[in-house]
């Protein structure tokens, strides 16, 4: 399935997306939620994450998601694993490496000094 293929109050099968956003988690009272923004060939769409996914996924990462939801929320479609979809991470962006490429070269620095 593609962006452009998304209806409201829509089961979807299988959609596979690279992550170009991602906002500030918020804390509520049964967990946490953060939405993204997601992209692929035909367009862009929310992602709406919970709880285990908030950490999982970062911007550069490509997931797919199968057996989710598609909703509308204040006239925008959004997306989500919801409670009987799976979330996969397909590939991991090169957002999360460099930051811990940039933490093992501090500590490299940190050993030379010594």
């Amino acid at each position: 399935m593609k962006t452009n293929e998304l209806k409201d109050k829509a089961p979807i099968d299988f959609i596979e997306l690279e992550v170009v956003e991602k906002e500030e988690p918020r804390e509520f009272h049964s967990g946490r939620l953060c939405n993204c923004t997601g992209k692929d060939d035909t367009g862009s769409v929310k992602i709406t994450l919970w709880n285990d996914d908030v950490d999982k996924v970062n911007v550069g990462d490509v997931i797919k998601i199968e057996k989710g939801w598609c909703s509308a929320f204040n006239n925008q479609l959004q997306i989500s694993a919801g409670k009987f979809g799976i979330l996969t991470i397909e590939k991991k962006g090169q957002a999360g490496s460099s930051s811990d490429s940039s933490k093992s070269d501090d500590l490299v620095q940190e050993e030379d000094m010594r």
